[in-house]
């Protein structure tokens, strides 16, 4: 059972927390866990509703998942684990905390749906970049080299590791002089 005060702190963070026995039974589950709750389910369930079930029971889906596996690593091990994983319960990432106790588990979850978004979004163009037949480069405002890619290594002989953080204007004038000298 959380003190009050403790309670009152566990409602004030903008992220999940769930703590949940040796038997897996909820014994807490903040504002922000219920919400989350409510959602996967369907249900506009009551905090005393939630209370007392078996974390298995409310997301019989779970079992099996990567959830499944790491909790029950947390609490067979003793040990804390921090992980990444698109939720089953809610097909949105998640980052967690799960922290066990001799009485049961502690758990911190962080939606990351946004960030795993951009991820994906950056890792995309990052291909793209590297893959197109023509050079490209990017710059700051005053000609630093912010990007390189294999083109133009090619175009320009320069590996990207030499170019990025160096100007753009000593790398090309530097290419052109020694073409000029041979």
């Amino acid at each position: 059972m959380i003190d009050p005060r403790t309670g009152d702190i566990l409602e004030s963070i903008t992220d999940e927390f769930s703590a949940l026995d040796r038997q897996w039974r909820f014994t807490y589950v903040n504002e922000q866990a219920l919400d989350v709750i409510r959602r996967a389910k369907g249900e506009e369930l009551t905090r005393e509703e939630v209370l007392g079930k078996s974390f298995w029971e409310v997301f019989p889906e779970g079992v099996g998942s990567v959830f499944y596996e790491k909790y029950h690593e947390a609490m067979r091990e003793q040990k804390s684990v921090h992980f990444e994983a698109c939720s089953p319960f809610t097909d949105r990432w998640v980052e967690v905390h799960a922290y066990p106790s001799q009485e049961g588990l502690s758990v911190y979850g962080r939606g990351i749906t946004e960030r795993k978004r951009a991820e994906e979004q950056l890792s995309y163009h990052a291909h793209l970049l590297e893959n197109v037949h023509d050079a490209v480069i990017a710059t700051d405002e005053g000609f630093t080299v912010t990007a390189w890619n294999k083109s133009a290594e090619r175009t320009y002989g320069w590996r990207a590791d030499e170019a990025l953080g160096r100007n753009l204007r000593e790398l090309i004038l530097k290419g052109i002089d020694d073409e000029q000298v041979n």
